[in-house]
Parts: structure tokens; C-alpha cells; sequence
């Protein structure tokens, strides 16, 4: 996701609300956007755009843009954190940590690593060690979200997933045909292992 789709995005959005924007709030907008990260920064404008009634009030810069966009209350913003790092485990595994700071944003990180990094996260043996292990991240996000709101705490912006490399795709070779011979054979075998189950 680049600048322009954000631009989209945000025009959407003002749209939506019957809002104007001029050369200046895109700049604006787009220092907020630029500092949470890209995705984030869209993610939090499909938030607000389905919470926004048509012709609703258009968030300011802060509201839109704060560490838990879209209005969320710190808890509400935990809880979207555990399951945006518990969706991260599950598809990035330990071998794509780039690729899980993208998914989990910069306050998503700053829990991970203060709780041992992405290598201890992909290597609880069961749900239940790191389900567990989310309840402790919840607790302390709540606390980092208010740190950096209040300006006591700045996170670097988390990378763009288009910055991310991108797996290349191999070739499965052909499966063997079968000839019409080895096909009645196998058939014939199948119906024999039911005849001895009756």
C-alpha cells in the first residue's frame, strides 16, 4: 500500500461524510498516516468510514490517526491487538518477523519485544501457553497506547507490506496419469475393500 491508495482512501472517507479536503489536509493527513504506516493508517480509515454514518462528523487528524485509530478505547484497542498478533503467528510463523511488525503496527511490536521477541511468540508449543501469553501483551498495551498518546512514547513507523519481499512461486510438478487399465485396478480394489466391511 502506497500514498496514493491512502489518498483514496481518505477521499473516500471525506466523501462519505460530506467533507471537502484541500492540498493542505492531505498533507496533514498524510504526516499522520505516514507515521503510523501506510496499512495501518488505511485499516484505521475503513474503522471510521464503517462506524460513520453517512454525512457524519470527519475525524480530526488525532482521532483518525491515533495509536488506536478508528475511536477505539485502549481496550477495545488491546483487544484488537491480541488478535491482530495471535493472526500474525498463525500466518507468518517465525520465518517472516518482517512481514508480522506489517500485520501487528509499531505498538503491536514494542509489546513483542518487550516480551522476549517474535521467536517466543511462534514458539509456544500450544494455543493455551500463548493465548496466556496475549493476556500479559493486552495489559501492557493498554499502558503503551496511553504513553503514546500522550507523547511520552515514539514508535518508529511498523514497514509497508509492499516494502516486504515477496515469496516467489514454485512450479508442483504434474501428477502421474493414470492409464485406463490402472484406473479400473484401483477401482476394482476399492470395491473389494467394501465387500469384506459388509
Amino acid at each position: 500500500m502506497t500514498r496514493g491508495d491512502f489518498a483514496k482512501a481518505l477521499t473516500a472517507l471525506a466523501h462519505h461524510c460530506g467533507h471537502t479536503l484541500n492540498d493542505f489536509d492531505y498533507e496533514l493527513y498524510g504526516e499522520g498516516a505516514a507515521a503510523l504506516g501506510w496499512v495501518n493508517a488505511i485499516e484505521a480509515i475503513k474503522r471510521v468510514y464503517r462506524k460513520t454514518s453517512a454525512g457524519g462528523r470527519f475525524p480530526s487528524v488525532e482521532q483518525l490517526f491515533s495509536t488506536n485509530p478508528g475511536g477505539m478505547s485502549d481496550e477495545e484497542a488491546a483487544e484488537d491487538l491480541m488478535a491482530r498478533i495471535r493472526s500474525a503467528v498463525v500466518s507468518c510463523g517465525y520465518t517472516l518477523p518482517e512481514r508480522a511488525h506489517a500485520m501487528v503496527g509499531p505498538v503491536g511490536w514494542k509489546v513483542i519485544e518487550m516480551n522476549g521477541g517474535w521467536q517466543v511468540f511462534c514458539s509456544q508449543p500450544t494455543f493455551d501457553q500463548l493465548e496466556s501469553l496475549l493476556v500479559h501483551v493486552r495489559n501492557q498495551s493498554r499502558q503503551i497506547f496511553r504513553q503514546v498518546r500522550d507523547g511520552e512514547l515514539v514508535l518508529p513507523p511498523a514497514p509497508s507490506k509492499a516494502s516486504l519481499p515477496q515469496a516467489e512461486s514454485v512450479a508442483l510438478p504434474e501428477a502421474p496419469r493414470l492409464t485406463e487399465a490402472e484406473r479400473e485396478e484401483r477401482l476394482a480394489r476399492v470395491k473389494n475393500l467394501f465387500k469384506v466391511f459388509r
